[in-house]
């Protein structure tokens, strides 16, 4: 399909052009091109543009062979910036900037393709590929600076190749190119995924439509004035009939051609993503949070960069502003048990037990075998008793004749152990050994003989897997301290202290 383009492409700058002293060079190019010999025009248009390099035409037939039939892109890229310096009358420019365009949209798709390729195979990555890859986008940025899609793959292909530093200075500039998308969403409120309903009670009705077919869906540009500003919207709609906001570009240059502006262009949140999570990895919370910022300005309901500013504030220190973040999210995003389970883990850290366990629940109802909510909530419950249990110690020690109320935490015991032991019939779960010292805590306690021996009968018989760590061995030498066998406890001690030394 791009052969046959090409060619009558050609043939139609071959028949506008007449042969009226054009050299002998130039001649049999066009007779070869006519007959697609291409290589015999290839050689004879690089003698003319040596002999003639003020033929514009030449070099422009030049790019489209470098372009389709050597696929050398950065030779093309080279004979349309002659083409371009040559044509001093203007005469060709907008045959140039097509020429421009086209060849950036196939060096970018043959980008996408690697990139593609890159991004499914595990480490280590194929150098040569990801060179290739890279090469590619970098002449694509060269190409056309202004456009922003291309410096997202480079970015992460940067981040693949370990170049951390790189890679986030070229988020950077992917996201000063987007700057008017992100100034005409603030003014107007505009976002990613909303509905054309939504979008024209904001906008009102466009100034110009044009419907695309795509497979099954429709792809829809559109454009609004924004003061006094073009705003190209982009939207698809599917076959159910659903329209949604898949992109936008305002404002775009004005060197660009119409065909450029209106140009179908999905807008990328990935590289902005990628970006804030790199800040967030090397300690940069203030640059992490702008990127989530800008993220959420696109795109209100993001959930990654919300969890992002979540991080950010938990690292920070920002508890408030945390509680209000993950408060909001469970409000927003009620059946999402992340954010309940995150509720839950910030509220235990203040020790605002009640709250705390009735998150892991609302957690726990949407998945019963949710393993974090219900370690967490596991936890929760003993640390709740736990704060009791030294109130009432506390109190006897300022009243020795105090009799201590074991019934304000022992129910919460009994809670943290259900939720504990249902953490351990999850698949992998049953021999960790902080799970089982925290049961063996809380059955010694409560006390519940007959579960402790269980527990205690369980992890001795694990010492085939657990005989190479000393943590193991120190659990079971508290077990038999407390019991007043100094024999086994020194024995298992002895063991600890040895795998420490080794």
């Amino acid at each position: 399909m791009k052969r046959h383009a090409l060619i009558l492409l050609i043939a139609g700058l071959v028949a506008g052009t007449s042969f009226h002293c054009a050299s002998p060079e130039f001649t049999t190019a066009k007779i070869a091109l006519g007959q697609r010999d291409y290589p015999k025009a290839l050689r004879n248009l690089e003698l003319e543009t040596r002999k003639n390099p003020g033929n514009v035409e030449a070099w422009l037939l030049l790019a489209q062979l470098y372009r389709d039939h050597k696929k050398d892109y950065a030779a093309a890229a080279e004979a349309l910036r002659n083409a371009r310096e040559n044509d001093r009358a203007g005469s060709w420019r907008e045959r140039i900037a097509a020429e421009e365009l086209l060849l950036w949209m196939t060096a970018y798709n043959d980008a996408i393709v690697l990139y593609n390729q890159l991004v499914q195979v595990e480490q280590p990555l194929p150098q040569e590929s990801l060179r290739r890859a890279q090469q590619l986008l970098e002449l694509v940025v060269q190409l056309k600076p202004d456009v922003p899609d291309a410096y997202g793959l480079l970015g992460t292909l940067q981040e693949l190749a370990g170049d951390t530093a790189a890679a986030l200075k070229t988020f950077e500039r992917y996201r000063e190119l987007l700057q008017p998308e992100l100034r005409v969403a603030r003014r107007t409120g505009i976002a990613l995924g909303m509905s054309r309903e939504e979008l024209l009670q904001r906008l009102g009705a466009p100034a110009a439509s044009r419907a695309t077919a795509s497979d099954a869906d429709t792809l829809l540009v559109e454009r609004w004035t924004v003061d006094g500003a073009p705003l190209y919207v982009f939207s698809i709609r599917t076959a159910g009939g659903a329209t949604r906001v898949e992109g936008w570009r305002y404002n775009p240059p004005a060197v660009w051609s119409e065909l450029e502006k209106e140009r179908y262009t999905r807008l990328s949140l990935q590289p902005l993503l990628s970006a804030a999570i790199a800040a967030l990895d090397r300690g940069e919370y203030e640059r992490a949070l702008s990127f989530a910022d800008d993220i959420l300005t696109l795109q209100p309901t993001n959930e990654q960069a919300l969890s992002v500013r979540a991080e950010v504030y938990d690292r920070q220190g920002r508890t408030e502003e945390l509680l209000r973040l993950l408060e909001q999210l469970r409000q927003q995003y009620p059946t999402n048990k992340v954010y309940h389970a995150q509720y839950g883990l910030l509220l235990t850290k203040l020790e605002r037990y009640e709250e705390a366990v009735r998150a892991y629940e609302e957690a726990l109802r949407l998945d019963p075998n949710y393993d974090l909510a219900l370690f967490n909530a596991a936890a929760a419950y003993k640390n709740w008793a736990g704060k009791l249990q030294q109130e009432e110690l506390e109190k006897r020690r300022q009243n020795p004749k105090y009799q201590e109320q074991r019934e304000r935490y022992a129910p919460l015991l009994r809670k943290a152990a259900e939720y504990f032991e249902r953490y351990r019939e999850l698949p992998g779960k049953r021999d960790e050994l902080t799970v089982l010292d925290q049961l063996v805590n809380i059955y010694e306690v409560l006390p519940d003989r007959q579960k402790l021996e269980r527990i205690v009968r369980e992890l001795e018989a694990l010492a085939p897997r657990f005989e190479r760590e000393a943590r193991y061995y120190e659990i079971l030498g508290g077990v038999y301290a407390r019991r007043g066998d100094k024999t086994k406890a020194e024995e298992y001690y002895r063991k600890a202290d040895q795998l420490r030394k080794q």
